[in-house]
């Protein structure tokens, strides 16, 4: 027997110095008993779990539908109106009992309270996970200051706010009564269509945010109380309702192409129709009321034109003060700013007249306000806003002047006899044209509101609906677990435990041989 090299292993002499693949394969296969019980107790172990996360989850069986919301706005969570939206709008109180109803669910035993406690909605995103997922990893980046850290969640919430906005998905459970696959997939689906009918019917939600004058706005009585001469003032405002229609509705693209429905008018042609009326029937009925003061209460009308003359020679006043005050400011800046311009400088120091010293902040200040741009924009500034000042007092001069002239008209001041014989005969016209120039107007207004109509639905894109399905046929998902995943993890945890157990019993195996071989030495 050969003896052992001294200092070293006592064994080393009697072990081989080569692998033996047999005997490696023979240690591998004496493993699979530990290795079955291993699997045994994780598959157990796992579907424990999963048992525990089904009594948890309280599964259903419910059946779903998904929607894509396509109304301008809802990423706002608005309306086209402008109204507040809400994704519980869709199963609103409203629209459940009209669908309970629709479908007589009330004969197949259900209450309107089972039904409602049945249905659910929430924002569907199928990108939501990839988009958590994204930002998770930019977030675990450790070098991360406070401010970008911050940078990142807010954009990482402004993109799931945008991921989740313009879907949704609805959802009808059946653990309370049993319906028919046929009837959850009509009921999924006329939910979302009463609610469009209910929201573009009676609550106008198609309509653009802006605000319409109508035709209520003509009060025909109070027409036929007041005086000719004021409703000359009357009638002027209400073509001016029509002109400030048409400027809004102009104001949105496509609106220059669209038609009333009923008359087949663009607003091109609206725009001169209301010109053709006031030139040449407005006025031309107005002229000799205001030129021969017709009315039907003298005194009544001269207060009315007097105290009109008093407001407008009030407002005339104000704005030339405040044309005053800006061509006094004008003045002075424009003088201050030339001073501080030629301000001489010594030394690094400012030296204005009369020997006054600046600092060197109040120099850095003269020198900003002295900046030629600066200094030439505000002047430009001050000098628009006194134009238009003049502007607005030059048109109250002119409606003053013309405030005179009916004043003069209704004292009869200059009239010929001839003229005093002709009021009757104007008179007489002004009843009979008169209702036909209010229900003129009335028609100018009425295809303004129906234009809007036409452009409210054109701005949607897809006219009049509010919603459409992103899939045809809704879908049943009865069990909580996602049985594909479940399997994976299963597999990768058998994984895990066959390489953990397999090398720990081979060790052990090979310290078992070991003492054997000692003992038999």
């Amino acid at each position: 027997m050969t003896k052992p090299i001294s200092g070293s292993d006592p064994l080393r002499g009697a072990l081989p110095d080569e692998v033996d693949l047999l005997e490696l394969l023979n240690s591998v296969s004496r493993t699979w008993k530990p290795l079955f019980l291993g699997a045994l107790l994780v598959t157990v172990a796992y579907i424990g779990w999963l048992s525990i996360e089904i009594l948890i989850s309280n599964p259903s069986n419910k059946v779903y539908k998904a929607i894509k919301l396509t109304f301008v706005g809802v990423d706002q969570r608005t309306y086209p109106n402008g109204a507040a939206f809400h994704l519980e709008d869709i199963i609103a109180p409203v629209i459940i009992q009209e669908v309970f109803e629709k479908h007589s669910l009330e004969t197949r035993g259900i209450t309107v309270e089972e039904f409602r406690r049945s249905l659910s909605i929430e924002p569907y995103a199928p990108t939501y996970a990839l988009i958590v997922d994204r930002y998770r990893r930019l977030l675990s980046n450790t070098s991360l200051v406070g401010p970008e850290f911050e940078s990142i969640e807010r954009r990482m919430s402004a993109e799931l706010a945008s991921a989740t906005s313009g879907a949704a998905m609805l959802a009808i459970s059946l653990d309370r009564f049993e319906l028919s696959s046929e009837l959850v997939s009509k009921i999924l689906s006329d939910l979302p269509a009463t609610w469009a009918q209910y929201s573009i019917t009676n609550k106008g939600v198609l309509d653009l945010d802006i605000e319409l004058a109508s035709a209520k706005s003509i009060d025909r009585e109070l027409v036929n109380n007041i005086d000719y001469m004021v409703i000359s003032d009357l009638l002027q405002e209400k073509t001016q309702l029509v002109e400030a229609n048409i400027e809004l509705l102009s104001e949105f693209d496509g609106a220059a192409t669209l038609t009333d429905p009923i008359t087949g008018v663009r607003l091109a042609d609206l725009k001169q129709s209301l010109k053709d009326l006031q030139r040449y029937v407005i006025d031309d009925l107005m002229s000799p009321i205001r030129s021969l003061g017709l009315t039907r209460n003298r005194d009544l009308s001269l207060y009315y034109y007097e105290d009109k003359r008093q407001r407008l020679t009030e407002d005339f006043q104000f704005l030339q003060r405040q044309a005053d005050l800006v061509k006094e400011a004008f003045e002075k800046y424009s003088s201050e700013t030339s001073l501080a311009t030629i301000a001489p400088v010594q030394d690094g120091v400012a030296y204005l007249g009369g020997g006054a010293q600046l600092s060197a902040g109040a120099l850095d200040r003269v020198l900003d306000m002295s900046s030629e741009d600066k200094a030439e924009e505000y002047r430009q500034m001050l000098n628009q806003r006194w134009l238009d000042t003049n502007i607005k007092a030059a048109d109250l001069q002119n409606q003053i002047a013309g405030v005179n002239r009916l004043i003069t008209a209704l004292k009869g001041e200059g009239q010929s006899e001839t003229s005093k014989a002709l009021k009757d005969e104007y008179l007489t016209r002004a009843e009979r044209i008169l209702p036909k120039i209010l229900d003129r107007i009335s028609d100018f207004l009425d295809i303004t509101q129906r234009i809007y109509k036409q452009l409210s639905k054109e701005s949607i894109g897809i006219n009049g609906k509010l919603y459409e399905p992103i899939t045809n046929q809704p879908y049943i998902k009865t069990f909580p677990i996602d049985i594909v995943r479940a399997v994976v993890v299963w597999a990768a945890l058998l994984i895990i435990m066959a390489i953990i157990v397999v090398p720990s019993v081979m060790v052990r195996h090979a310290f078992k041989n070991r003492r054997k071989i000692v003992q038999s030495r």
